[in-house]
């Protein structure tokens, strides 16, 4: 009989903490109103919150640090949104302009939109700030474009060939700076003194590089 009497006393206990009018009496949360996060449920935009799948609860975005605001806009470019992820990534970099991880995804996302001359900005930070073998990886990819037809989109294009060999270059890898650097002096002859530097090993060649190209 003890059994029967437990679960007969309790049964109805639990069922009446349930009542919402019990909720009130007893100051407790009622589960069926939203809470205060929830209400602010939305990441449309920056400024606004985001969902966290591990404990479903919502933090503002201008909490994150640029670490987690890096993290954020990589899983938007996996879904495609680029447009978000730039602007994640604006986030990160107003908090930390010289973040290397920032830049090097933002120059990506740039280059996946075909924006030549803002994806050579951002790597060429990187590459300043030490990201150089980074850096390498995405110059490379305006190297395996095909040569734009518009004269301005053609310009970043070679610009982007100087930088990469510029590059190239630093880390001893001074055959490819060289074969690159001469697709851009064939388009510019102006960069046939580059050239020839690049090809003597002198080493006033990255110096002289880095103020030669056209973007400065």
């Amino acid at each position: 009989m003890l059994p029967l009497f437990f679960i007969g006393y309790c049964i109805p206990q639990q069922l009446s903490l349930k009542h919402p009018a019990v909720h009130v009496k007893l100051g407790l949360p009622d589960k069926d109103a939203p809470s205060v996060l929830e209400k602010s449920e939305e990441i449309d935009s920056p400024g606004k919150h985001l969902d966290s799948p591990a404990k479903q609860r919502k933090i503002s975005l201008k909490d994150l640090t640029h670490q987690g605001l890096v993290a954020l806009s990589v899983k938007h470019l996996s879904k495609g949104s680029k447009e978000r992820a730039i602007s994640f990534l604006q986030l990160a970099l107003d908090k930390d302009l010289d973040y290397i991880s920032a830049l090097i995804v933002m120059g990506q996302t740039q280059l996946q939109k075909g924006l030549l001359a803002e994806a050579i900005g951002y790597l060429e930070r990187a590459i300043s700030k030490g990201q150089t073998a980074e850096g390498i990886v995405h110059l490379e990819g305006i190297a395996n474009l095909a040569e734009p037809e518009e004269k301005s989109s053609k310009v970043h294009y070679y610009d982007g060939l100087v930088l990469l060999s510029s590059a190239l270059y630093n880390v001893g890898r001074k055959a490819e700076a060289v074969k690159h650097l001469r697709l851009a002096a064939a388009y510019n002859s102006e960069y046939n003194g580059l050239l020839q530097q690049c090809e003597n090993a002198n080493d006033d060649f990255t110096s002289d590089l880095s103020g030669s190209r056209r973007g400065d």
